[in-house]
């Protein structure tokens, strides 16, 4: 089931090995399932040259992302998956997923890369944090990278676990909606940013199309002169019997595909829908010991526009009592 087991020899010991495995969830990503550098060798970078090794594994295989799951105290690993490209997911597990492999296969970075090593030039903090972002009403990871003169920033998609905006010397791109969690049956409005930073005129043409549950189907073109910038909008439609991904899975997204004078930039932004009426327990699990009591909350989220009133109706089961049994909001 491995696709890769990769051994660090020193000849008479094994300093290390890694493993990576394909993703039996999403197509375009690798996981690497264990990292492991013997004490004595460690301090010697070996862990980077297994993670950047990894990276260009990925990116041989034509895939865009690869992840790992790790803990909260490990000290010694989180900065260093930090700066070989890792964020980490907020939420309840430490996961840490990994754009470069996707970012390195753009045309667009294509001449920063030839020029600057992606390792020694992305630029961030690297804290034993959660990395959560917010960037144009979007959930992001951003990656900058900078080196003699030249930049580029990727904006990552929390959402839709791809890119979603990109900054280069060149041009800027980047695909929003005005809300990544609309009420199903409703509509939402994507907007698509760009800018030449050229000295000749650029021609776009913009194909947009939705995922399961979100219709859209546009088709746009414009002439952008240099120093200049443009914007489109168009509405995508959520399916009224759409689902509510959970935060394992990646949400239904819109993909866009840019030729930007016949260089294709491609993005594609996360829309999470929600249901107009939801309801929650606090606390998740309850646990009585016979003879107590325990407060519960009932937490009730309207998304409708408008007001609504909601019957509830609570019937304890055999051998358990509520104060509350009947009420009008």
């Amino acid at each position: 089931e491995y696709l890769d087991v990769f051994v660090w020899d020193t000849g008479d010991k094994i300093a290390g090995y890694c493993s990576l495995i394909y993703s039996q969830d999403e197509d375009q990503l690798i996981y690497l399932a264990l990292l492991n550098v013997s004490p004595e060798f460690q301090g010697h970078s070996l862990g980077r040259k297994f993670l950047t090794h990894c990276v260009d594994r990925v990116v041989e295989l034509k895939k865009t992302r690869l992840d790992l799951d790790t803990w909260s105290g490990n000290l010694k690993a989180v900065p260093l998956y930090k700066k070989s490209g890792f964020f980490w997911d907020p939420g309840p597990d430490v996961a840490m997923r990994n754009y470069i492999p996707a970012i390195l296969q753009m045309p667009c970075a294509k001449s920063y890369f030839e020029k600057h090593d992606w390792y020694r030039t992305l630029h961030r903090e690297l804290t034993q944090t959660e990395d959560d972002e917010t960037w144009e009403g979007l959930r992001v990871f951003t990656y900058h990278f900078e080196a003699g003169g030249d930049q580029l920033t990727v904006w990552a998609d929390r959402e839709a676990r791809t890119i979603a905006a990109v900054d280069t010397d060149e041009l800027f791109a980047a695909a929003l909606v005005d809300n990544i969690e609309p009420i199903r049956g409703y509509d939402a409005t994507m907007r698509w940013k760009l800018t030449n930073k050229r000295q000749t005129p650029m021609e776009v043409l913009l194909i947009a199309h939705g995922a399961k549950d979100l219709s859209i189907d546009h088709r746009e073109s414009c002439r952008i002169a240099p120093g200049e910038s443009a914007e489109m909008t168009a509405k995508v439609s959520i399916s009224d019997k759409a689902d509510t991904p959970g935060r394992v899975k990646s949400a239904p997204a819109v993909s866009t595909l840019l030729l930007i004078d016949n260089e294709p930039v491609e993005l594609a932004t996360g829309i999470r829908p929600r249901a107009p009426l939801e309801m929650s327990i606090h606390p998740e699990h309850i646990a009585l010991l016979p003879g107590t009591s325990q407060t519960i909350h009932l937490n009730f989220r309207n998304r409708f526009p408008q007001d609504v009133e909601a019957h509830i109706s609570i019937t304890p089961s055999a051998g358990l009592t509520t104060d509350l049994t009947q009420q009008t909001v």
